[in-house]
């Protein structure tokens, strides 16, 4: 009996300790007191920060229109190029943004395989290719890792410096290129193949664009 009494006691001492107001670094946090309770109660858990890193990307990823994966693309030339299809290069890669990689080095050892190595942990799903073989520009649209590719000649072009040049005022805003592109498609319509399939691989190129939500100012 004096065991039992002892144990009820002391329980009843716990209680009352627990329950007390006040308090300083003491675990239950009660009210009053200038102490913040130390206690380990339940509470939510924090997410580990790898695992938000990842939910992140993922998220970056994720064209919020279509709910598919966001395309992203390489833009690098095969062979030696002259400056005017440097320059034209360089605005291919701006055109190109903000999913692409604007200031991609390459080496004239790199083949073609070894941009498709690094393509696939990079998310990259497209290439576009300037060559110049017998000083005749192509251009050459490819789909990694697979394909397809599509080669065009270039018969004429115009670089952005020369049709800033052309302009009275000429105006670029940096802000521009945080958005991608907007691709038209209406004078493809009704074409058999190989336009069919070329109008779909463009459709592909950039991310969709939400017509609710896109600013036009």
């Amino acid at each position: 009996l004096r065991n039992c009494s002892a144990a009820q006691n002391l329980t009843m001492a716990r209680v009352r300790s627990n329950g007390r107001r006040g308090g300083g670094s003491g675990g239950g946090g009660g009210r009053g007191g200038k102490g913040k309770g130390n206690g380990k109660g339940p509470g939510k858990r924090k997410m580990p920060l790898s695992v938000a890193r990842k939910q992140q990307a993922v998220l970056a990823n994720v064209d919020q229109v279509t709910g598919e994966r966001i395309p992203k693309s390489f833009v690098f030339s095969r062979g030696k190029l002259p400056s005017t299809l440097r320059h034209l290069q360089q605005d291919l890669r701006k055109l190109m943004l903000p999913y692409t990689a604007l200031k991609l080095k390459e080496k004239k050892r790199n083949n073609l395989k070894d941009f498709v190595n690094v393509a696939s942990p990079l998310g990259v799903t497209h290439f576009l290719i300037l060559s110049n073989p017998k000083s005749l520009p192509h251009l050459r649209f490819a789909k990694s890792p697979q394909g397809p590719t599509y080669t065009c000649q270039i018969l004429e072009y115009a670089l952005a410096a020369d049709i800033a040049n052309s302009q009275k005022r000429p105006r670029c805003p940096a802000e521009i290129f945080k958005n991608s592109p907007l691709v038209v498609l209406s004078g493809f319509n009704g074409l058999g193949e190989p336009f069919k399939s070329f109008v779909t691989f463009f459709r592909h190129l950039v991310p969709a664009i939400d017509t609710d939500t896109v600013s036009t100012a």
